[in-house]
């Protein structure tokens, strides 16, 4: 059964749903209230680009974004310095693909807290310009399984106190798969 609902369509069944950016909606004003109100297994596909100021935090959830066929659109950090698109934990499962993450050189991506949590980056998705101080990983830091698959790009991220500029892989796991992927970050 299919629910329209303020520019949001629904499938009620499998809480997969479409988010529109730049509509005011009285329900879920920014993508972090989207995505915090979706069940686990949902997917999420963005029709235009988004900006965020404050961190989308997955806990035990597995969430997947997606453009349309318009994208990818982006993802763009507009909160303070060191500040993420994302944080996952407690055996949270992320799945990006056909997204621009952005952080416009303030903001850090993707911080993978647990060693449970697995991310996977999918084909025609960026990850780029994001910046941390705080913490090792300015594009990417996991600490559990981190799956590159398709054209993935990481570009001009950095970290200025801690490694890996573009990706920072821990040890916790040994979970990395690559596969044509480029890469253009600096560690400072």
């Amino acid at each position: 059964m299919a629910l329209a609902l303020f520019c949001v369509s629904l499938n009620v069944s499998a809480q997969n749903a479409t988010y529109q950016a730049g509509q005011n909606l009285t329900t879920y004003p920014t993508l972090n209230d989207f995505v915090y109100s979706r069940t686990s297994g949902s997917v999420i596909t963005l029709t235009a680009n988004v900006s965020i100021s404050s961190a989308i935090w997955l806990i035990s959830n597995d969430i997947s974004i997606t453009s349309d066929a318009g994208g990818p659109y982006t993802i763009k950090w507009t909160g303070s310095a060191n500040g993420n698109h994302f944080y996952t934990q407690s055996t949270s499962v992320l799945s990006l693909e056909s997204i621009i993450i952005d952080g416009g050189k303030i903001g850090g991506g993707i911080y993978s807290y647990d060693a449970d949590d697995t991310l996977i980056i999918g084909n025609n998705t960026t990850i780029k310009d994001c910046k941390t101080g705080n913490r090792h990983g300015g594009g990417i830091c996991a600490l559990g399984n981190l799956i590159l698959v398709g054209k993935v790009t990481i570009t001009g991220n950095e970290t200025t106190r801690y490694n890996g500029g573009g990706i920072y892989k821990s040890a916790c796991r040994n979970d990395l798969d690559l596969c044509n992927i480029s890469f253009d970050n600096k560690e400072m």
